[in-house]
């Protein structure tokens, strides 16, 4: 099997304001053509700050994404139009999840988990790499 390598660059608002999170991606090969489950690490705020939101910004080429629920946390999923058109069990797919956005609180001085799956089309080339 042929992978492809998923890269994580994940923006994480604390307190309102936007800031770089210290998330990572938990597995990062992915193989093209099947299904992909993003584990995205919050290892903790910055500054002292609780984490109140978690925003993931799904790249073209990921089809068919469901954020897993987690208890005391909304979930939005924004959805686009997609650039090109995809492929999914015979059914042609032109649009999807562009941003996962998840609102709560994470305090400081505790970790937590943010998953979500997806379909890696086959048209991803093995090469390139999947930024998030």
């Amino acid at each position: 099997m042929r992978r492809l390598w998923i890269a994580a660059a994940v923006f994480a608002a604390f307190l309102g304001t936007m800031t770089f999170g210290h998330a990572g991606l938990e597995t990062k090969p992915a193989v093209v053509g099947t299904y992909y489950k993003a584990v995205m690490r919050i290892p903790h705020g910055c500054d002292g700050a609780a984490t109140d939101t978690v925003r993931v910004r799904i790249p073209e080429g990921m089809i068919w994404v469901k954020p897993k629920p987690k208890p005391n946390w909304d979930v939005e999923a924004v959805m686009r139009a997609y650039q090109n058109t995809y492929d999914l069990y015979g059914r042609a797919v032109t649009e999807g999840v562009d941003e996962l956005i998840w609102r709560g609180s994470l305090p400081n001085d505790q970790f937590d988990e943010f998953v979500f799956l997806g379909k890696v089309s086959d048209s991803v080339p093995v090469d390139a790499p999947l930024h998030f």
